[in-house]
């Protein structure tokens, strides 16, 4: 596996005591050392994104406001839950870089793993097209669509997202799109109390009561999510990989444990040898309690790499 990361990401902060907080890359860091050292994970620096990539997903104006905004010093308020510093704008541009960095691994003939995991910050999939929120500067994941769907000629993407919170920006910018899909389980109600109903037929929201945990998402996953995946057959597997659904989290009230995201992160890679020459790729969202966080990419990685060609 490909592990798309740089320090820079680092250094962007949003305030003190802000759960979106550089501690998350460090804990998740220190916690994989050992997969690194055994050469199953290969760093790789990411692509820093400019204005025009960028704007494959958002409007010209919105990605000006956020270049122009970027500070010298101290911090600048996005929205109540989203700062900059001065660091931010690099680590959102490397961040919104990492997929297309993960695409020309994943394309190259002389790489033998098709798996890329974006390990970046900020987070990306609250952001819409004319909009940054929730903790999102850019929206990295639906660039990195975009671009697969526009620059290297990929007819059926899906998205897959199961961070506690809606995708609100990806599907602000995906729906309708003829080349891809998104399937999207989340808390609800809740924060950004969006998702219900779904904008359009090529997004298949889930929503999921406060509480629900293992069997809950077990089931959904066997009844729902592994059939749509398999009616769309894509040729490309893009995913939205947050843990704050997970029972030590704070930020919400789902009941995920780490055996859920081995399960989540095995289940994709078998689709993804099945449809897509296992090519999957995915990116970090939420997950702020540090210990959780931490086991829950590290056990959502192994079962990746258990099924791993």
């Amino acid at each position: 596996m490909h592990l798309i990361f740089s320090d820079q990401c680092i250094k962007h902060e949003m305030g003190e005591s802000h759960p979106e907080s550089p501690d998350r890359l460090t804990a998740i860091y220190s916690n994989l050392e050992d997969l690194i050292d055994s050469h199953k994970l290969f760093q790789q620096e990411p692509l820093q994104a400019d204005a025009e990539l960028i704007q494959l997903a958002h409007q010209h104006g919105m990605v000006e406001h956020i270049f122009n905004l970027s500070p010298c010093e101290g911090y600048v308020v996005i929205d109540p839950d989203t700062q900059m510093n001065a660091h931010s704008l690099k680590a959102a541009r490397l961040a919104a870089g990492a997929g297309i960095s993960a695409l020309q691994l994943i394309e190259d003939e002389t790489q033998k793993s098709k798996q890329a995991f974006c390990l970046t910050r900020p987070p990306g999939h609250h952001a819409e097209h004319n909009r940054a929120m929730g903790f999102c500067l850019f929206n990295n994941i639906a660039i990195t669509a975009i671009y697969a769907a526009q620059n290297l000629n990929y007819n059926k993407i899906l998205i897959i997202d199961f961070d506690v919170h809606h995708g609100n920006g990806t599907e602000d910018i995906v729906k309708g799109h003829p080349n891809i899909s998104l399937i999207s389980s989340f808390q609800h109600p809740w924060y950004p109390g969006s998702g219900v109903p779904a904008q359009s037929s090529n997004i298949f929201n889930f929503p999921l009561y406060a509480g629900s945990g293992s069997e809950v998402i077990g089931q959904l996953w066997r009844d729902q999510i592994i059939p749509i995946t398999r009616r769309i057959a894509p040729d490309l597997i893009l995913v939205s990989a947050g843990f704050d659904a997970h029972q030590e989290d704070p930020l919400a009230q789902l009941n995920f444990l780490d055996e859920d995201y081995f399960f989540f992160g095995k289940t994709l890679a078998q689709l993804a040898n099945e449809f897509c020459n296992g090519k999957v790729i995915s990116f970090l969202e939420g997950g702020y309690q540090l210990d959780a966080l931490a086991r829950s990419v590290r056990a959502y990685i192994q079962g990746q790499l258990s099924e791993s060609r």
